[in-house]
Formats: structure tokens, C-alpha cells, sequence
């Protein structure tokens, strides 16, 4: 299967030097999944400033009330954001942002590397697959060799997990890594092209390769400067976002994009390194849709971590690995303005050994976004071993 999709792209580009980005079916929508790797602390980013409980276990390693110094940022009246947070207010007053709260996986993994696993592959026993979520989708909605070939990307030096399928996902971290190559002339591609005469897997990889080049070279996505006033941080995650928007902006068919951004496992010293994580993640997050302008009425952002943080803060200023844990939407057509939680509540009865419970799981949160947002799908290939109970409104 693999071998068979790799022959439909490279049927679709090979032995034509004049190919254009243009002529890639262009993308009607772009779902955008940001990684947070480490287990962000969900209960101090959408922050239940409603509850004495939360206080009670955290009396250091919190967020403090809206009406106090550097307090949540109130949403609703119970729940705030917190105040590193504040680029995306606009976003939430203007019902493109919302938050998903007690969400997660029902496995208990504890395990940073097999909860990923776990996240990334849709399966609660990562095992049984090599396959991500998003790569069984894509393969189960490919358009042969009409799709185009940056259908999704990692901006990453290699794909994560959940793009992993049938269809293979390209990786690119840097686009003028790419144009250094390009610029070697015709010649130099000439001639690694001639080193592959055959029908080999590995000749079809290879003339795909360069013909991706030859892509690039022609869209050139990489002179697109930001629009609309926006200026990106110097920070990686940043970097990857004003990629990622000139893969949008140039028209390139694509679908989905991924794009990670660590730094999350705060067992010591949180607040400072929350602070800075989520300001770096909010300004990222601003210039992105800043840039984009009307562009953002066909994307939509999703957020999403391992698991999350122990309701109760630790002895180093930090919390510890936990459960429940929120989920960030942004786009024109999300139900913003609205924390859609079935919320379990922080008193000793109410946690999961201590933990946030999960009320909601985050396979019907995705679920219902690429119902909503990607072309129709068999949601029993993309999860198969969860049954979608339904929407939860969080698209209008």
C-alpha cells in the first residue's frame, strides 16, 4: 500500500519540470495540531478560578484570581486563562477560541513516551499499529494522484507518529535547506535524477524528493514575508508558525500541518516556566492568525498534551504527572467564547487518584473536528477501537 501511494504521487509530478504549486489541488481547509510535549499543566492554563479547591491544593503553584495581581484572565465566571494568555483574548471575545477542559486519554499511562504513543496512534494499546490517527484519515480521504504531495507536513526534521499512514507526510523543518539544494541548478538535479532508472521503491521516493524540490522552488514559500502588520517572535515555535502560514498563504494543497512545542514537564519551578511557555505559545499563536487575516476563515487550530499535571502542586514548586487536562480550539468556525467541560471538580472525592478526572475524550474532540473542518471520513478507520458518541458543539 505504501509502495502503491508513494508510485501515485510521483506519477503525478515525475517527468515534468514545469510542474507549479499552483496546479496542486488547493486546500479547502488546513487543520493545524500543535503538539505541547511534556504534559502542560491544563489546570493552570484554563484556570478554575471558580473553585476554593483548586486554591486549597495549590497554594503556591497557581494561577491567583481574576481580581488579584497577575490574576486568570475570567472567561466565564468560573474559569480564566492564564495571563501569558492574553494575545488570544481577542480570539475568545470574538468566538474563534475555545477550551475544552477535563479532556484527555482514559489510559492511565503516566509514561511521557507511551501516552504520546498513545495520543498520537488514536489506539489505547499503541502497539497493535505503526499508523497515526491523522495518517489513517488522510489515506482513507486520498485523492490519488490529484492530491497534492504537501497534503500534510510536519515542520519538524521528521513526522510525528499521528501523521504516520499509507500516505507518506513530508517533513520539512527548514525551506532554505531546501532552496540550497535547488540552487545547485539543473545539472546537479539532472544528475541525481539519472542515478534512479528504475521502478524501485526507492527511485520512486527519490524522484518524489526532487520533485517536491522543484515544487518549492516554484511557489517559493519562503520569500513570503507576514502580512497584515504581523511579526514573529525569534523562538522556534514561532519559526515553525510563519512556516506554516507560508505553506497556507502559497497555496500548496495543504491539509494538515503539525507543529510541536516542548518544554512542558514542569516538576520544578512552574510558574516562571509556565509563564514563559505560554507567552512564547500566545504570541506565536497572534502573529500566526494575525498573518493569515481572512486566510484563518479556512483553519483551524487544535492543542493537545500527553496528559496533564497532579491537582496538587509537589514539594519543588512544581506539579507532577497527572490526567485530565484542556484543549485549545482557535478558527473562524469554532463555538468560541465557550469552555466546553463536563467538569468532575478537585475535591477528595471527586480526582482520579489524584488526578483531574478525564470526562471527556479527546478521540470525540477530534472526532468531531474532522467531521466538522476535513472531508468525510469513516471515524471508525481514524479510531478504531472508540465509538463516537457524538458532537459536542464545539463548531458552529
Amino acid at each position: 500500500m505504501a509502495a502503491y501511494t508513494r508510485r501515485e504521487l510521483w506519477t503525478t509530478l515525475v517527468n515534468n519540470e514545469s510542474q507549479q504549486a499552483q496546479q496542486f489541488a488547493s486546500a479547502k481547509h488546513t487543520l493545524l495540531v500543535i503538539f505541547m510535549r511534556g504534559a502542560v499543566d491544563g489546570l493552570n492554563v484554563v484556570v478554575p478560578h471558580g473553585s476554593d479547591d483548586y486554591y486549597a491544593r495549590r497554594p503556591i503553584v497557581r494561577v491567583a484570581r481574576p481580581d488579584q495581581s497577575n490574576g486568570a484572565l475570567d472567561l466565564d465566571g468560573f474559569f480564566g486563562l492564564h495571563p501569558s494568555l492574553a494575545p488570544l483574548m481577542p480570539a475568545w471575545q470574538s468566538g474563534q477560541l475555545a477550551a475544552v477542559h477535563a479532556a484527555g486519554s482514559p489510559h492511565a499511562s503516566r509514561s511521557h513516551f507511551d501516552a504520546q504513543a498513545i495520543m498520537e496512534t488514536g489506539i489505547q494499546d499503541p502497539t497493535a499499529t505503526l499508523t497515526g490517527w491523522l495518517g489513517r484519515h488522510i489515506a482513507a480521504t486520498h485523492s490519488g494522484p490529484s492530491a497534492s504531495p504537501f497534503r500534510a507536513v510536519a515542520i519538524s526534521a521528521a513526522a510525528p507518529r499521528s501523521l504516520q499512514g499509507p500516505v507518506p507526510p513530508l517533513a520539512l523543518s527548514e525551506f532554505d535547506r531546501f532552496n540550497s539544494i535547488i540552487n545547485q541548478g539543473d545539472d546537479f538535479l539532472g544528475a541525481v535524477q539519472a542515478m534512479y532508472g528504475g521502478d524501485a521503491l526507492l527511485d520512486v521516493q527519490s524522484r518524489l524528493s526532487l520533485d517536491v524540490l522543484q515544487a518549492l522552488e516554484a511557489a517559493n514559500p519562503a520569500a513570503l514575508a507576514p502580512e497584515n502588520g504581523a511579526e514573529y517572535a525569534n523562538n522556534a515555535f514561532s519559526r515553525s508558525l510563519r512556516k506554516a502560514a507560508q505553506l497556507i498563504r502559497a497555496d500548496m494543497g495543504s491539509e494538515f500541518i503539525s507543529v510541536d512545542i516542548g518544554g512542558w514537564d514542569t516538576h520544578v519551578n512552574q510558574n516562571n516556566a509556565l509563564r514563559n511557555n505560554l507567552a512564547t505559545l500566545a504570541n506565536g499563536l497572534s502573529s500566526f492568525m494575525q498573518d493569515l487575516g481572512d486566510a484563518m476563515q479556512r483553519v483551524t487550530i487544535v492543542t493537545m498534551s500527553e496528559f496533564g499535571r497532579r491537582a496538587s502542586e509537589n514539594g519543588s514548586l512544581g506539579t507532577d504527572h497527572g490526567h485530565g487536562n484542556a484543549m485549545l480550539l482557535l478558527g473562524a468556525g469554532v463555538n468560541g467564547g465557550r469552555v466546553h467541560s463536563d467538569w468532575p471538580g478537585l475535591g477528595d472525592d471527586d480526582l482520579d487518584r489524584g488526578d483531574l478526572q478525564v470526562t471527556t475524550d479527546y478521540r470525540q474532540v477530534l472526532s468531531e473536528l474532522l467531521q466538522a473542518r476535513t472531508a468525510a471520513t469513516d471515524l471508525a478507520k481514524v479510531f478504531p477501537d472508540y465509538r463516537y458518541p457524538g458532537a459536542l458543539g464545539l463548531f458552529r
